[in-house]
């Protein structure tokens, strides 16, 4: 939790997030991430992305 990471996207549109949510469905490698709409959470869909940690934090 609380971990900031980049996410590279196979167009190299990049971007930083911080983990929020670690939950039952979250498995086998796979991020769920938010969006600012749904329409924009379908226009990206499911997609192979690379994370680089940049910041680790256990939790507050």
């Amino acid at each position: 939790m609380y971990t900031i990471m980049r996410v590279t996207y196979p167009d190299g549109t990049t971007f930083k997030g911080i983990v929020l949510d670690r939950g039952g469905d979250i498995v086998n490698g796979r991020l769920d991430i938010l969006v600012a709409s749904e329409s924009e959470a379908y226009r990206l869909g499911k997609q192979m992305v690379t994370v680089t940690i940049l910041k680790y934090r256990k939790g507050r």
